[in-house]
């Protein structure tokens, strides 16, 4: 038993080693991000660094289209180290186990008097039984902000229930009648792009929206004047609506409907026709 788990503990450390230690570190830096932005006197929402360090701590900078609840390789691969860092210390308690009280009290020890290779031993197998308990419940918690399937595993196990969280209605009447209470919030894209709405419209010094008209797909549709680029196409889709696949005149497709459609989206774009291009799509991500 102890031969295996000492096969188990090495070989999965060695392909996920790394990504537990960015897991920590950047988990670190995040708890620790509004004292250190206090201390600079800003915002960590605002600042550059931090953002990025989510983004490494959570997807490896591979975030996935809808950040809440999308999958990417980035999520995939934290999520995956994350359950196999529960195996790690699982199976190096096992190796751990003294066989005796007088063993005990060796492995609980750091040895400084016997070379460089023993102190490191010594060092990695005592610490890791002092924080054995931490680590293993950032790890097993960890991959709950991975996977849905795991996140309801978990709150069964702990008798928790996961309250389902109720879709807020786009109500593209009101859009189209001024009215953009519906959707007022924080909207983001993959690659962290935001559009904040308040119940007026889009929030912005550099940009003006005039006004949104409905569409015969189930969608409304808005063009937005202004900032570096002159401007830019808005569709707002609800939950439930899916766009079709669009093709351009030599029959190739331009626009693939990928993104969730059990959630409110917003289709971004920079050409002259809604959907005739890939573009970008934006999910409610927080209250303004």
């Amino acid at each position: 038993m102890r031969n295996f788990c000492l096969k188990v503990h090495r070989y999965l450390a060695l392909p996920f080693g790394l990504f537990m230690c960015i897991a920590c570190f950047t988990g670190l830096l995040l708890v620790f991000r509004d004292d250190i932005a206090s201390l600079l006197g800003t915002n960590a929402k605002e600042m550059p660094f931090f953002i990025a360090v989510k983004k490494l701590h959570r997807w490896l900078f591979m975030m996935p289209e809808n950040p809440h609840g999308g999958l990417s390789l980035g999520r995939v691969i934290m999520g995956t180290s994350a359950m196999c860092a529960s195996l790690i210390l699982l199976t190096g308690v096992v190796v751990w186990w003294p066989k005796s009280k007088a063993m005990l009290k060796n492995r609980l020890k750091v040895t400084t008097n016997q070379g460089f290779r023993r102190f490191v031993y010594d060092t990695h197998v005592s610490l890791g039984i002092y924080v054995f308990i931490f680590l293993f419940l950032m790890a097993l918690t960890g991959p709950v902000f991975s996977f849905g399937w795991y996140r309801q595993g978990i709150s069964k196990l702990f008798g928790q229930k996961i309250e389902k969280k109720e879709v807020k209605k786009m109500d593209l009447e009101a859009i189209a009648n001024g009215d953009y209470s519906s959707i007022a919030g924080i909207w983001q894209d993959d690659k962290g792009n935001k559009l904040v709405f308040n119940d007026k419209g889009l929030v912005s010094q550099e940009l003006e929206g005039y006004g949104a008209s409905l569409t015969d797909y189930g969608t409304a549709s808005e063009g937005i004047y202004g900032g570096r680029d002159g401007g830019f196409l808005l569709e707002y889709i609800p939950a439930g609506v899916t766009i079709g696949d669009q093709v351009d005149d030599q029959g190739q497709v331009v626009f693939k409907d990928t993104s969730d459609a059990s959630k409110n989206r917003l289709w971004y774009g920079v050409g002259i026709a809604s959907f005739g291009e890939q573009g970008s799509i934006y999910y409610h991500v927080g209250d303004e």
